[in-house]
């Protein structure tokens, strides 16, 4: 085979290469919350707009904040569905901050964890945990997912009398329906939990009794703040949990009365999700979405191909490859004389100067100076 043949046959399977569809491949695309204010993430689906392609979603709010080291916040609510969609078309994500020092989470679109309650007495201040966030996945500016943030975990109290600290109630988690905060064992009378949010109404606040403070209902999609609880300077009766944020944030835990110093745990948001989507619960401590697709079924544009053939791309119809340059070679190669096609090496003639009209014989070129002329009719054949 010749040089060129080998060169022509290489191009060619470049050109094959530059034409054959990417490889399908399951894409995912990530998004985290970023600080306290929150933020706006746009997902754009990229693909042939003239197809259509089924996007998994998974997005998930925050958990309330837990306090002390005894009980437990409520968890997030995590939904997975699968919407379809045309590439070209956007999906908006405001993502759940994180509840921290008694103060509720921000969360997306507004639906914001609930404070936690505050005990407090001279140099000593016990409080509640705050509500979680809410993460909101809008597509073409429609909310389709909001999924809820937990209630925020009781206040500890602190019983003078025995000189120890007693544990709050554990937050309810948010969900399709959010559940109840609970007040801790030993206080189920004293300092109700808040109520969990539904889907058609937010969670009202934890009741109480005697001197017991209520908490403060859930308002719209945010959280309610759980109630301050009352001190006598020698006993500090446990703080309220404040309500997760979601499609209805879930109510604020009432606190107790000094009898029984244990706060309960806020109420947890509700959500709204797609039709089959599973909702959940799940322990995070932001919020996140994540987007999942199949490349091959949202179909190609001609940039994505090249970006993923590195920009590799064969000659047009009636058009002739770029040849490489030979070491050593003699003659031009590539087309001199502009007409498009290769033009043939040049072979040095007998006097070395090169065929009639070509170029001199570079020195080194590994082509003789005077090659031995062609055996004529009759002579002898060297073997």
């Amino acid at each position: 085979m010749s040089a060129l043949s080998a060169i022509g046959l290489a191009a060619g399977a470049l050109y094959a290469a530059g034409a054959a569809p990417v490889a399908a491949e399951t894409v995912t695309e990530e998004f985290e919350h970023e600080d306290a204010s929150g933020s706006d993430l746009t997902f754009t689906l990229p693909g042939d707009p003239s197809s259509t392609c089924d996007v998994e979603i998974v997005a998930h709010g925050s958990s309330g904040e837990s306090v002390g080291e005894i009980g437990t916040a409520g968890h997030a609510a995590q939904v997975t569905a699968t919407v379809e969609a045309t590439p070209g078309e956007s999906f908006s994500v405001d993502t759940a901050g994180t509840a921290s020092n008694g103060s509720g989470a921000y969360g997306g679109g507004g639906h914001d964890g609930g404070d936690g309650g505050v005990t407090s007495s001279g140099s000593e201040t016990l409080r509640a945990g705050g509500g979680g966030g809410a993460t909101v996945v809008s597509h073409e500016g429609e909310e389709i997912i909001v999924a809820a943030g937990g209630g925020g975990q009781g206040g500890r109290g602190f019983d003078g009398e025995d000189n120890v600290y007693v544990p709050g109630g554990n937050g309810g988690d948010g969900g399709r329906n959010g559940s109840d905060g609970e007040p801790h064992r030993l206080n189920e009378e004293n300092g109700g939990g808040g109520e969990g949010a539904t889907t058609n109404a937010p969670g009202l606040g934890g009741d109480t009794n005697d001197d017991g403070l209520p908490g403060f209902d859930g308002s719209g999609g945010t959280g309610g703040a759980g109630a301050h609880g009352p001190t006598d300077g020698n006993t500090l009766a446990g703080a309220g949990g404040g309500g997760g944020g979601g499609l209805y944030g879930g109510g604020g835990a009432g606190a107790p009365e000094l009898d029984s110093p244990t706060g309960a745990g806020g109420g947890g948001g509700s959500t709204l999700a797609p039709e089959g989507a599973d909702v959940r619960a799940v322990d995070e401590l932001a919020g996140g979405v994540s987007f999942t697709y199949e490349s091959a079924d949202c179909g190609e544009t001609e940039d994505a191909a090249d970006e993923a053939t590195d920009g590799a791309s064969g000659p047009g119809p009636g058009e002739w490859p770029d040849y490489p340059e030979i070491p050593g070679h003699p003659g031009a190669v590539g087309s001199p004389d502009g007409d498009g096609a290769p033009d043939a090496p040049q072979v040095p003639g007998p006097d070395g100067a090169g065929s009639p009209g070509g170029a001199d014989v570079p020195e080194g070129s590994g082509w003789p100076d005077d090659p031995p002329p062609f055996p004529r009719e009759g002579s002898e054949r060297s073997e």
